[in-house]
């Protein structure tokens, strides 16, 4: 993570924070890469110096906001069995069907896990965990892929707020 905040601190992107091993940075994007051309612009960075194929998320503040604000699930007991499925663009029809369907066929076979499709994210309700999950598989399995993205859980989001917050 230091080799990437050094990477996008050379690349012209200020005030920039990393949070755990997992690719999630807090920053300022330089003035001439705006709106989608930043995630691109991360994507070439990283390939760049580390030779790896990533599809990045990029959201503002106030949409990280937004995701905090329309959980479904907040008032969960359990917190850790919070997650976010973020996506690169707005989850189309097709794909928030396949996973109604998804979490319908998990529940009729008894399964607690929920999931919810708003926007761009996949909010989900795992309580055994994402490790157990048999709703996780299913969404990314193959080329029936429900939703491709890349996953959070709720502490992670809320600490990016956090974040957020002491970048600006």
């Amino acid at each position: 993570m230091a080799d990437l905040r050094a990477c996008l601190l050379s690349a012209g992107y200020t005030s920039v924070v990393t949070y755990i091993q997992s690719g999630n940075v807090v920053f300022v994007p330089p003035g001439q890469v705006v709106g989608g051309a930043i995630a691109a612009d991360i994507d070439r960075i990283v390939d760049a110096r580390f030779g790896l194929d990533v599809h990045s998320v990029v959201l503002t503040h106030d949409e990280l906001m937004a995701v905090e604000r329309h959980n479904p699930y907040r008032s969960a007991e359990n917190s850790k069995a919070l997650h976010v499925l973020f996506t690169r663009a707005p989850i189309g029809p097709a794909a928030a069907e396949r996973v109604a369907n998804l979490v319908a066929r998990a529940a009729t076979a008894g399964g607690p896990e929920r999931a919810e499709v708003a926007g761009s994210v996949v909010y989900l309700y795992l309580p055994n965990g994402m490790g157990r999950s048999e709703l996780v598989p299913a969404l990314a399995r193959g080329g029936a892929a429900a939703v491709v993205g890349t996953a959070r859980n709720w502490t992670t989001v809320t600490k990016l707020l956090e974040l957020c917050g002491s970048s600006a």
